[in-house]
């Protein structure tokens, strides 16, 4: 029995690690902290967006200098 739960055990830590590294990967591919531009002018068209981040932007532009790699039109729900 002992055996058994012995080579469980790196098993179990590595699928752990595997998962943790998939969540920090997807929210990698969300949002690119290198794109944010505080500076950035943008148009004030009211066109709002859904950013893969679960937050409604003004517009494509805003979402864009937020680093937001991923958005749809229309506001979150």
């Amino acid at each position: 029995m002992k055996k058994k739960l012995f080579f469980g055990f790196p098993i179990l830590i590595l699928l752990i690690a595997c998962v943790q590294n998939t969540e920090i990967e997807e929210d990698s591919l969300c949002v690119d902290e290198s794109l944010i531009d505080e500076t950035a002018a943008c148009y004030l068209i009211y066109a709002p967006v859904c950013g893969c981040d679960g937050k409604t932007y003004s517009n494509d532009c805003i979402a864009r200098t937020n680093g937001v790699l991923i958005f749809e039109e229309g506001p979150c729900k």
